[in-house]
């Protein structure tokens, strides 16, 4: 393999956009995934045609063309080497051998700054898990007979000042439920701001237009995430139109929208999204299967279908790129590698941002952190049965030791049995399906 920097910038700026879209860097690697639990062989066969991309030889032959390059040049493009999210995957004691090991600090600093950038602090928290709407994929559905008593106004001061102390967060955003549908929503926003924290909200947008206009003119509100569905859900027509003109209306305040959808159906036509794609100039758009509940109660995606929905996938990027020039897709929970084809995957590849591997032990297991209404704690949306719910956020020192272990075995833990065999899985470079699955 020829040397993958040169001091010609235009070579070394193209190898660094191969990289970029190398399978083998578009994966974020288990920050707790220990590789001496490698195993040899047992590669599963559906997972095949991953083989020669995950190949360990292949890793080691990147790490020492890595090594190969002379300190000077190493170090002239180590910014950019610190961008691509898959360089943990190779070996860094062959790349900072010899004459950089003097780099390999500085590096990791490097690194550092990238994940704080690229995973802010922020917390999540849901005063209320009551909503307008009913919709049967929620997992919130058996939170709302758990938590049926909404968030105090003076516990949720001790809560973001806490969060703030001894978290450092920058930020809070609001689920539920439906925030704005929460009476008191814009007190707690008030709050946040006194706080000096930005805000953010996870909505369906379909709240009245004078009571939507006053929260989303608060100057702390950065970005919203509005669930959308298809128009066979919205009963009445005025109901898009209200969460048309709620969109507009928070556009013209300068607010960036991300809409998000769950694929819930085999089947769909797409045609529906071409309204919101016309809204924007910058089409972002997040997409999932829905997970299960604690009990199941909702409506989601089995395992054992997961495979049903590659065509479905491919068939929504492809409307997306023919009615946007400019758009970005990101898948919001991970999917098993092994449910697509090659061609599935190539076209996911090439057109999304899918990340494999979620980030709940980002920030010592408190990346997605949510306070639940009765000030209760749990390490994400997803991971909410009470073996991962502590009572009191307020008197806890440690989050990270309360979640270490049940983090920790969630993360090691294969969610399919087949994943055992499977060679993505002992690489960290797939970890089936969320967490919610096996937890």
């Amino acid at each position: 393999m020829p040397l993958l920097f040169d001091d010609n910038k235009e070579i070394a700026q193209k190898t660094l956009n191969i990289l970029k879209k190398d399978p083998l860097f578009v994966f974020e690697k288990r920050d707790s995934f220990n590789n001496s639990n490698r195993i040899s062989g047992g590669f599963y066969n559906e997972c095949s045609y991953f083989n020669k991309i995950f190949n360990p030889e292949r890793i080691e032959s990147l790490s020492k063309s890595l090594k190969n390059i002379p300190a000077q040049r190493f170090k002239k493009y180590m910014h950019q080497l610190a961008e691509l999210p898959g360089v943990d995957f190779l070996d860094h004691k062959l790349i900072f051998s010899g004459d950089k090991s003097s780099i390999y600090t500085e590096f990791k600093k490097l690194r550092r700054s990238v994940t704080a950038k690229n995973y802010p602090k922020q917390g999540f928290i849901s005063p209320s898990y009551r909503c307008n709407l009913d919709c049967a994929y929620c997992f919130s559905k058996d939170m709302l007979k758990k938590f049926n008593e909404d968030m105090t106004i003076e516990n949720y001061k001790l809560y973001i000042k806490k969060l703030k102390k001894d978290f450092d967060v920058q930020e809070i955003g609001f689920f539920g439920g439906e925030p704005t549908y929460f009476p008191k929503l814009i007190e707690f926003i008030e709050e946040a701001e006194n706080e000096a924290l930005y805000c953010n909200l996870a909505s369906n947008g379909i709240i009245d237009s004078k009571t939507w206009g006053d929260i989303v003119a608060r100057n702390s509100i950065r970005m919203i995430t509005l669930h959308i569905e298809d128009d066979d859900f919205y009963r009445e027509k005025k109901i898009i139109e209200t969460l048309l003109s709620n969109i507009s209306s928070a556009l013209k305040l300068g607010r960036q929208i991300i809409f998000r959808f769950n694929i819930s159906k085999e089947n769909i036509d797409w045609n529906f999204l071409k309204k919101y794609i016309d809204l924007v100039p910058k089409f972002r758009f997040s997409f999932a299967l829905p997970f299960p509940s604690v009990r199941g109660d909702n409506t989601f995606i089995e395992l054992n279908d997961m495979g049903k929905y590659g065509a479905t996938i491919i068939s929504m990027i492809d409307y997306i790129s023919h009615n946007c020039s400019n758009y970005e897709i990101v898948l919001a929970k991970p999917i098993p590698l092994c449910v697509f084809t090659e061609y599935e995957y190539d076209q996911i590849l090439n057109n999304i941002k899918y990340k494999n591997i979620c980030e709940i032990d980002k920030n010592n297991n408190t990346n997605n952190l949510m306070i639940n209404p009765d000030g209760s704690y749990q390490p994400c949306v997803a991971l909410n049965s009470d073996k991962f719910i502590y009572n009191d956020f307020l008197k806890t020192e440690s989050l990270s030791s309360n979640y270490h272990l049940n983090i920790n075995r969630v993360l090691k833990t294969p969610i399919m049995e087949k994943c055992n065999l499977c060679y993505l899985f002992t690489i960290g470079a797939c970890q089936g399906a969320c967490y919610a699955y096996g937890a």
